[in-house]
């Protein structure tokens, strides 16, 4: 997953093959996000579009190029920033990791 200052993407691997690509252009308010914040949108959008491929899956690992989001997904909800706390209580449907790549 990755983000930029204009839009979000995706691509969806299995055995290091591309499956599926994603990508959504961000709207006004969007745009104005922290960079963590776009990055983390963007696992978001990314699991609600694939929702019928990741459901139940338990080895989901999401690669990010952006270090502090792996940080916040090791934290407790309490101390995650408000909006990051909303994307991730969108997140607890699904079994992941998040690792720095």
């Amino acid at each position: 997953m990755d983000a930029s200052g204009a839009g979000v993407g995706g691509a969806l691997l299995h055995n290091d093959q591309a499956v599926a690509f994603y990508s959504n252009t961000l709207t006004e308010t969007e745009q104005r996000y922290a960079v963590i914040e776009k990055e983390c949108l963007a696992i978001c959008l990314a699991f609600e579009k694939w929702d019928s491929l990741l459901y139940g899956k338990s080895d989901i690992t999401v690669e990010t190029d952006h270090q502090p989001l792996e940080s916040i997904f090791k934290k407790p909800l309490n101390i995650v920033p408000w909006r990051l706390q909303a994307m991730c209580m969108k997140l607890q449907r699904w079994s992941f990791v998040v690792k720095y790549k």
